[in-house]
This record gives C-alpha cells, structure tokens and sequence, in this order.
C-alpha cells in the first residue's frame, strides 16, 4: 500500500501486483501431508477483498493476481477454489478491474476455468490451439508459442 501512495503521490498511476489467493494456499507448506490448505480460503478471502478495497480506496483501478498454479495440472476441487475466490472478490470489490495472470505454462485444460472467473481480463502463456479456441469479451493477452503473440484483445 504504501508503494502505490508513493507513485501516486509522484504522478504514477502503478498498477499494483500481488499473488492470488489460490497459488498462495498452494505454495503454502503445510505441517501434514493430509492437510488441504485449500480449506483455508474462506478465510483467507476476506483478507484479500480488505486488501483490494483499500487498493480501490486509494485510486488504484487495476490490480494484478498473479496465480500461476492455475497453468498446471488441477483437481475438480483446486478448479473450483479459483472460481469460488474470484467470485467472492468481484462482490465485495466490484469496482476495481482485476487482471488474473498466470505463466510459465498455458493455460490448456484450465482454459474453462479460467474464462469463468468474473475478472476484467486474463493474461497468459497461449499455445495456439488454445488461443484459436477462446473467444472471450474481456481483455485477454498473451505470449504464444515460440514468441508469436496467438491472440491479444
């Protein structure tokens, strides 16, 4: 917070960076092998919408979560964290601009999940057989195989 005061203070309209609720659980170690740190997003959500309303509060108007957990293989259950998050944030901050973005990795058979999250925009490592299959009203950009740009809104 006090980053984004300070550009702002200089005429620096930032957009600030934090990494996404999901890929924060997911990362996180856990003390046993059989706990499921996903148990802890809801209440860790309300953490993250405080976060962001004061962002919004601030003057940001884009945030960017950067979860790139969601370019690698995921459960029914993983997939359905990262609706269930981005849902619970677009209400309780409905007027900032969320950019979800993930890398390293494209998207592939989260391409779904990914194009259902409530979220102004989504950036992302395309291969081209996803980039030829999304069709999408939001802004979405990415980089392609190979360094070609596949698809860019």
């Amino acid at each position: 917070m006090d980053e984004f005061q300070e550009a702002k203070a200089l005429g620096i309209h930032t957009k600030p960076v934090l990494i996404g609720p999901v890929t924060f659980l997911l990362l996180g170690k856990a003390r046993t092998a059989r706990f499921d740190r996903l148990t802890l997003l809801d209440a860790l959500l309300p953490v993250y919408a405080e976060v962001l309303s004061r962002l919004a509060a601030a003057g940001a108007t884009w945030v960017q979560l950067d979860e790139p957990c969601l370019a690698l293989d995921r459960t029914p259950a993983e997939r359905a964290a990262f609706v269930r998050a981005y849902q619970f944030l677009a209400e309780r901050v409905p007027k900032l601009k969320i950019l979800v973005a993930t890398y390293f990795a494209g998207l592939d058979d989260n391409l779904s999940t990914a194009l259902e999250l409530p979220v102004a925009g989504c950036t992302s490592t395309w291969s081209a057989r996803v980039a030829a299959s999304t069709r999408c009203s939001r802004r979405a950009s990415g980089a392609g195989v190979k360094g070609r740009c596949c698809r860019s809104a």
